[in-house]
């Protein structure tokens, strides 16, 4: 399962299916984090504004 050291010092653990994301970066398909996972990880804190900002542009992607 991977782990992530917070801001705070205290782990996130990702669940373990939150690395079957697959993303595109100059026409080159990737493997990556999956949306979900992502906006997972910006809970539980208090974000910043542009940890915000990338949140609601997730949430614009999966409604698509």
């Amino acid at each position: 399962m991977p782990v992530q050291v917070l801001q705070d010092g205290t782990l996130f653990c990702y669940p373990s299916d939150s690395l079957s994301g697959q993303g595109v970066i100059d026409g080159h398909s990737i493997p990556c984090i999956t949306a979900e996972a992502q906006i997972l990880s910006h809970t539980g804190y208090n974000p910043l504004e542009k940890e915000l900002h990338n949140v609601r542009l997730l949430h614009e992607w999966k409604r698509k």
